[in-house]
């Protein structure tokens, strides 16, 4: 069974669309804001696994293409959004006075590091 054009194209959209919602919570530092999307992302990514396990014809992974391609530019932005505040987080808590330690990769002592890729299973 294949997942078909219309389908696909309604994820691509939520998932723009819960992208641009996570990118204006951390333009605004919204935490409310964030909080709120996070159940849209969640299932926009659900419904995308869900959508790529049927699998699609090449016909309409060609059709909703530019969905995709502004879908990842949005993440791209919330990911360079969070590592900027992280860093501001990080300025601001050094300027406190507060004890800042890093690892020896440079990462913050009880923090993950920030991952520049996504690893997905299709």
């Amino acid at each position: 069974m294949t997942t078909s054009h219309s389908t696909l194209g309604t994820i691509a959209r939520r998932l723009r669309a819960a992208l641009d919602a996570t990118r204006d919570a951390l333009v605004d530092v919204d935490l409310a804001k964030l909080i709120a999307a996070e159940p849209m992302l969640c299932e926009a990514i659900e419904a995308a696994r869900a959508s790529a396990r049927t699998g699609a014809e090449a016909t309409t992974r060609a059709a909703i293409r530019a969905d995709l391609v502004e879908a990842r530019a949005a993440l791209s932005m919330c990911r360079r959004l969070g590592s900027m505040l992280a860093e501001i987080e990080q300025i601001t808590a050094a300027a406190r006075g507060e004890n800042v330690d890093y690892t020896r990769q440079g990462h913050r002592v009880g923090r993950l590091p920030v991952s520049s890729a996504i690893e997905v299973r299709v």
